[in-house]
């Protein structure tokens, strides 16, 4: 029972690590997007560019991100509304992505602690059973904290290509014991 109870801690822990490696993933990829946006945005607005270079920038942004409306165009790519619709393109992928980071990191520890109950199941008198309690404890306490953050960031979030706002928090269960 109590190796039963080791290799159920270290299964958590390596998860964790794992949730934190596609936290990174995601990350990165939306700092390309965003890179790829604002080069994309300076490509449009350089003058001392050919129109063919300068417009098709301004497809390709017109394309990619359907929010906008395809209203962005060579006379109005210099303007600051142009430049606050870009800026706010931007906001709403980094919105987006902390909220797809945040519903991921909400989905894995609701099945670490559906296997930690399990374990618990499992360990009967051992001595990690209070270990394995506080865990759990601690595992659930962090999905309300990360559930309320989901929520405040979901009706920021704009889908890029219905442009309706983000759908609704998926609903995990907390262990009552």
């Amino acid at each position: 029972e109590f190796f039963e109870g080791i290799k159920g801690v270290n299964k958590l822990a390596s998860s964790t690590k794992l949730l934190a490696e596609a936290q990174a993933k995601a990350a990165a990829s939306t700092r390309e997007e965003v890179v790829g946006l604002q080069l994309l945005f300076s490509v449009a607005k350089d003058v001392t560019l050919t129109y063919a270079q300068r417009q098709a920038a301004i497809d390709k942004i017109n394309k990619s991100y359907p929010e906008l409306h395809k209203n962005i165009n060579l006379e109005n790519i210099g303007t600051r509304e142009t430049a606050a619709a870009i800026q706010s393109v931007i906001d709403n992928l980094v919105r987006k992505a902390k909220l797809q980071t945040l519903i991921a990191e909400i989905a894995k520890l609701s099945n670490n602690a559906d296997d930690a109950h399990t374990l618990l199941d499992k360990l009967g008198n051992s001595p990690i059973r209070g270990q394995l309690l506080n865990s759990i404890s601690d595992i659930e306490e962090r999905m309300k904290t990360l559930t309320a953050q989901a929520q405040l960031l979901q009706g920021t979030v704009v889908d890029n290509n219905t442009g309706a706002r983000a759908g609704a928090i998926p609903d995990f269960k907390i262990h009552e014991d």
